[in-house]
Formats: structure tokens, C-alpha cells, sequence
């Protein structure tokens, strides 16, 4: 049922009552905050009325669900109604905190919002809210609607301003130059919009049409901690200026056209140590050339996600990595590595994610990487090695069979030798193998039937010999693939029976 709009004088009522509140007026007393209170009541539907049953004169103000008062003066201070399927319209109120999140209010925000000078929380996000955001609208840290239009430039006078996110609603035009006299802000994230345009001073905006180059003047606004700008249109050079950013935590440039395939264009990455609070970086699958420095082992220690993969660089992986002690995941899959793995990822005790598929990398898989199975297991890491599409011979180091926390081993495309380890049994959360197209061989072993999370496993092209071993209790397997080898005997009556 659509209910009707507020009242004008309403609003004039709970926006004069704000002003007089701010000068402790003797005129308004909590009679008036709950008279406000239930006139907001009253524009709900009938069905959430009901959840807000508390509101009504048997009970103290404030003791109504929601509600809570200061306490000096015994007035509303704070109203929190999240998640309770309200339904209806928003009317203004007085607070300096509401929250109306994950309810089902619609309409627009009403523009007299902006006389609530006292507001310095406002939570309305998941609702079904539509309409452009007012232009008097002040000290709101959430706003996640529907919303749409252009982003007013008023809001960059709210020099105070710490915290802006407008992600993914359906604002368009570009990005308002003023923006970057917002120098207190720390994260402005408006990812996943309509905007266009170039970025003339900043921020957050991973998902629009952006395009053009990064701008250096970025470095200014210091107090910065996250900047994503992933999946735009970006091009040029990433600045150095960026290691100007001490307070940086989330660096993101993936998926644009970053980098001239230069030798240069990792210059970046040594000035990025002064980024002491630095956690995440992405600059995947841009055009990025040039050898991987040594400087990437020297990144800040407190670096947990590091994402180079689908560039065009080349060298080999320095023997240092082993110094970001943090690590959870290295990806720089699709590029043109080569030279062997590094003993020192071993050493890398918290690593969940090892990505280094299609590249041209050599050697020998090191025995070290089964020490990642220990904080693993305790912490509940899982370990996603995925070493396909590379030049790796020797054999499968029967060390790794101790990761047991292993639940993707892809090694496929390689080559490979010797026997697969019957301690692949150990592998109890596995659930793809991959050691396709190698030269593997002796036979399947019989251990292989103990992995039961077992979904995938693929032991194509290789050189294995004997009997198909017993998989009657894999009861979760999907595919299996264990074909152009040199296996012989019947085949087993209860694969007939797997539901593939």
C-alpha cells in the first residue's frame, strides 16, 4: 500500500524543533520528541506499526524499542529501527543519529533533511530509496540506494567529512573537482555507478567509465586509506607520488590499461615501502612490463593480498618473497615469468593463495611448500596452488602432501615425472586434483580413494599403468578423467553406479 506523503508543515515542525533543541530551549520537552516519534509511527504501514508496539503512552519514551535518550537531559538522541521490514515513507526527524537500514522504505530522502544540523549519523542504506540526493544534505557517513543524478558539489564543503560511500546506485556525470577539498576524508567509495568522465582531483571508483591518467596531485589528500579504482578505463603510468600515502591501506588498479609494456612501469612498486599500513594491492591485467624487482620484498610486512597476474612481466620471483611474513595470497598468473620457484614461499606461513599459472617458469616444485601446512590447518587457511601451464620437471615432492589444509592442487601442463605420492591420501579436504598432460607415472594409488571431498580429478596424458583404483566412496566426485594413459584391466562395476 503506498502511503501518502509527509505533511509540509510536519517537516517545518521537526526541523524548527532541531534548532531549538540545539540551544536547549525550555519550549520543547520529550512530550514534543514523542509526539514527533509517533507521528513517524504513523506513516508506517499497518503491518510494521506492530513492531514498534512499544510506542505508545503506557510506556516510558525512553524505553521504546529503537530509542535511545541522553542523559542529562532525558531527550531522543539516537534511533536505530535496522532490519525490523519497516514499510512506508521517511519522514525527517531531529536526532543526531538515525538508522533506518534493511527495511523497505521508499520514496526519496526529503530535502528538509538538510536542516538537521545536528545530524551526524545517517544510515539508510538497503532500502528501496529513490530520487537525487538532496543538495543540503550534511554529515551523512552511509548512503547505499537507489539513488541517482549527479553528486552534488555542495558536499564538498563538509570539510569534516571522513567517511562517503554512494556504491552501487545509479549516479551519473562526472566526478566534482571540488572533491578534492574534502582533505579530511579518509574513504570515498563510489564504485559500481554510472559516472564518467576524467578524475580531476581523487578517490574511490572502481566500476564506472572513468578514463585518463592517474593523477599525482592524489598523494595530497595524505589521510587516505583506501583507493580502488579497478575495472575503469584508466591509462598512463601509475604515480610514485603514491608512496607519499602513509596512511594507505587498500591499493586497487586491476582490470584497466595501466603501463606502456616498459621496463619502467614497475617503478611504482619501490616507492610503496613508505606505505607502512599497506594490506592489499591489486594492479592485475593491465599492461604492466618489466622485470619483477627485488623491491616487491621489500613491500610493508603487513601486506596480506598481492595481485600482479595478466600483466607482461617477466624475470623471476625474488628469492626474498619470503619477507612478507603476512601474505594470504600471490597471484601473477598470465605472465611471462620464468626461472624456478623460490625455496623462500615456503616460509610464507599464512599464504592461502599461490596463483602462477601460465607463465614459463622452471625447476623443480620445492619440498618447502608442504611447511605451509601447519598455521593452515590452525587458522583455517586453504591453500589454492594452481602451477599449470609452466616448464616444471621433477617430480611431486611428497612434502606437499602435508598441506593438509589443500583443497585445489592444479599442476597440469608441466613436466612433471615420477609416481603421484600414495600420501595424497593425507589430502583429506582436497577436492580438485589437476596433474594432467605430464609425463606421471607407475600407478594410481590406491590412497587417492581417501580423499572423500573429492569433486574433480583430472590424471589425463600421462604414463600411469595398472588397475582403475576403487573410488566407490568419493560420493561427491563430478568429473573424472583418466584418459590417454596406460591403464588396463576391466573397468570397475561401481563407476557405473557414480551419479557424474
Amino acid at each position: 500500500m503506498h502511503l501518502p506523503p509527509i505533511s509540509l508543515m510536519l517537516l517545518q515542525v521537526l526541523a524548527l524543533h532541531t534548532l531549538v533543541f540545539c540551544c536547549q530551549a525550555s519550549t520543547f520537552t520529550d512530550q514534543t520528541d514523542k509526539q514527533a516519534l509517533l507521528e513517524f509511527q504513523s506513516n508506517l504501514s499497518p503491518n510494521s506499526r506492530v513492531s514498534l508496539a512499544s510506542w505508545n503512552e503506557s510506556f516510558d519514551l525512553c524505553n521504546w524499542t529503537g530509542v535511545t535518550c541522553a542523559r542529562k537531559h532525558k531527550r531522543v538522541s539516537g534511533l536505530n529501527l535496522s532490519g525490523m521490514k519497516l514499510t512506508g515513507v521517511i519522514s525527517p526527524s531531529f536526532l543526531t543519529s538515525v538508522s533506518l537500514s534493511h527495511n523497505s522504505f521508499h520514496g526519496s530522502i526529503p530535502p528538509e533533511v538538510g536542516k538537521l544540523f545536528r545530524l551526524q549519523h545517517l544510515n539508510l542504506s538497503n532500502n528501496v530509496l529513490g530520487g537525487g540526493i538532496p543538495l543540503g544534505l550534511s554529515n551523512c557517513s552511509a548512503l547505499l540506494n537507489n539513488l541517482e543524478h549527479e553528486i552534488p558539489s555542495e558536499l564538498a564543503s563538509l570539510s569534516s567529512l571522513v567517511l562517503l560511500s554512494l556504491r552501487r546506485n545509479a549516479l551519473t556525470g562526472k566526478l566534482p573537482a571540488s572533491f578534492g577539498n574534502l582533505t579530511s576524508l579518509e574513504r570515498l567509495d563510489l564504485a559500481y555507478n554510472r559516472m564518467e568522465g576524467e578524475i580531476h582531483e581523487m578517490l574511490f571508483l572502481g566500476g564506472n567509465a572513468f578514463k585518463g591518467q592517474i593523477p599525482s596531485s592524489l598523494a595530497n589528500i595524505t589521510s587516505i586509506r583506501e583507493f580502488d579504482i579497478a575495472a575503469c578505463d584508466m591509462t598512463g603510468s601509475i604515480p610514485l607520488s603514491f608512496g607519499r600515502l602513509h596512511n594507505l591501506e587498500i591499493l586497487g588498479f586491476s582490470y584497466n590499461s595501466l603501463g606502456s609494456y616498459s621496463s619502467r612501469d614497475l617503478d611504482f612498486l619501490g616507492s610503496l615501502n613508505n606505505c607502512t599500513q599497506l594490506q592489499h594491492l591489486g594492479v592485475g591485467y593491465n599492461r604492466l612490463g618489466g622485470k619483477m624487482p627485488h623491491a616487491i620484498s621489500n613491500l610493508p610486512n603487513r601486506l596480506t593480498y598481492l595481485f600482479l597476474g595478466g600483466n607482461f612481466i617477466s624475470g623471476s620471483i625474488p628469492h626474498d618473497i619470503g619477507n612478507l611474513e603476512s601474505l594470504q595470497t600471490f597471484k601473477v598468473e598470465q605472465s611471462l615469468l620464468t626461472g624456478e620457484l623460490p625455496t623462500s614461499l615456503g616460509m610464507l606461513s599464512r599464504l592461502g593463495r599461490l596463483q602462477l599459472q601460465s607463465n614459463m617458469m622452471s625447476g623443480e616444485i620445492p619440498p618447502s611448500l608442504g611447511n605451509l601446512s601447519m598455521i593452515a590447518e590452525l587458522l583455517f587457511y586453504l591453500l589454492y596452488p594452481g602451477l599449470d601451464y609452466n616448464m616444471l620437471h621433477g617430480s611431486i615432492p611428497q612434502e606437499l602432501m602435508e598441506a593438509r589444509s589443500l583443497v585445489s592442487l592444479n599442476v597440469s601442463y608441466n613436466n612433471l615425472t615420477g609416481d603421484l605420492p600414495r600420501e595424497v591420501g593425507k589430502l583429506e579436504n582436497l577436492i580438485q586434483l589437476y596433474v594432467s598432460h605430464n609425463q606421471l607415472s607407475g600407478h594410481i594409488p590406491q590412497t587417492l580413494g581417501s580423499c572423500l571431498s573429492l569433486e574433480e580429478i583430472s590424471l589425463n596424458r600421462n604414463l600411469f599403468e595398472g588397475s582403475i583404483i576403487n573410488i566407490r566412496d568419493l560420493r561427491d566426485l563430478k568429473l573424472l578423467d583418466l584418459s590417454n594413459n596406460n591403464l588396463s584391466g576391466s573397468i570397475p562395476g561401481h563407476l557405473v553406479n557414480l551419479s557424474v
